[in-house]
Order: structure tokens, then C-alpha cells, then sequence
């Protein structure tokens, strides 16, 4: 798959995302797209692989490339990002996790950060904002 392939694909995937869950997440991308499987990413969960891109299908340049495509298009669609720091499941309760084999900050932000859809108040207001005399 070339550039513009995966490109596309990714759009498409945080827009199916946003729609059905409210919000992107790296990880959920990188499962639409088949780098990463839930099974792999359980393991990982459950503190049984090191790092997630280790369970990974693929290249790290490919992976900075889905994650800034994803970026660049949450931020187009308006959606707002919300850092999520990740935990370990089952007898590593609790530990925070790594996503990445350097473990620098700025690669773990990206993949750390998920997107949110803004809420839109449907209540209608049921008494007009007074102004402040």
C-alpha cells in the first residue's frame, strides 16, 4: 500500500471511528487497519509484551506516518485532543504501559492521545442568560 492508499484509509478510519464510538484512538486505528491485533493488544494489556509496536505488523516510519495522518485529520474534523494514560490489565494492574521500544516522551504522548468528538448540549434553555448590571 502506498502513501496516498494509506492515507486515505486512515481518514476513512477516524471518521467510522469518531461516528460509532464518539472518538479515535491510535490503538483503535492501528486494529481498523490490521497493524495490531486484539490479541496482541490483550497481550500487551496483560503486561505480557514489552512495548506495543513490538506486537505490531509493519514499519515504525509507517506508524509515524498513520499517526500524524490521523492527527492532522482529528484536528481538521474539530475534535478535541484528550491525553489517556494507559494501564496494565490482570496481575499488572495498574502499571503504566509503553507503546514505543524508546520510550521517549513526545512518540508516547502521540500515541497516548485520543480524539474526541465535542459534545453538543441538546437541552434547550429554559431561562435566557441575564446580563450582569
Amino acid at each position: 500500500m502506498n502513501r496516498q492508499q494509506i492515507e486515505a484509509k486512515v481518514k476513512e478510519a477516524v471518521s467510522v471511528l469518531v461516528k460509532k464510538k464518539g472518538y479515535v484512538a491510535p490503538i483503535d486505528i492501528f486494529i481498523h487497519l490490521n497493524y495490531l491485533t486484539e490479541d496482541n493488544h490483550k497481550l500487551w494489556r496483560m503486561g505480557q509484551v514489552p512495548y506495543l509496536e513490538r506486537v505490531m505488523t509493519g514499519n515504525l516510519k509507517r506508524f509515524s506516518f498513520i499517526l500524524s495522518v490521523m492527527t492532522e485529520h482529528a484536528k481538521k474534523m474539530g475534535l478535541k485532543p484528550s491525553q489517556t494514560a494507559y494501564r496494565g490489565w490482570g496481575k499488572n494492574k495498574g502499571k503504566p504501559l509503553r507503546f514505543s521500544k524508546s520510550g521517549i516522551g513526545h512518540v508516547e504522548k502521540v500515541y497516548s492521545t485520543h480524539y474526541l468528538s465535542k459534545r453538543v448540549d441538546k437541552k434547550p434553555q429554559t431561562h435566557p442568560v441575564s446580563e450582569v448590571q
